[in-house]
């Protein structure tokens, strides 16, 4: 036999796909045909202990000190 938190985070669980599912159908348009795809976003991220040694840029290393 489940628990009662065992249980409730089930239904939970159950609850936030079937809205997830119903969400997501209504991103579908009828009738109309899809757009081509325009272009990618890339952002990269310099953690700023990789930098933090670094005297001056350099193409390899990427990093910049003010």
């Amino acid at each position: 036999m489940l628990k009662a938190g065992s249980r409730s985070r089930r239904v939970v669980f159950v609850v936030v796909v079937v809205i997830g599912i119903i969400v997501d159908g209504w991103g579908f348009t009828v009738g109309k045909e899809q757009r081509e795809f325009d272009y990618f976003v890339l952002a990269l991220q310099w953690p700023s202990t990789l930098c933090r040694n670094v005297t001056e840029c350099c193409p390899t290393n990427a990093c910049y000190r003010r």
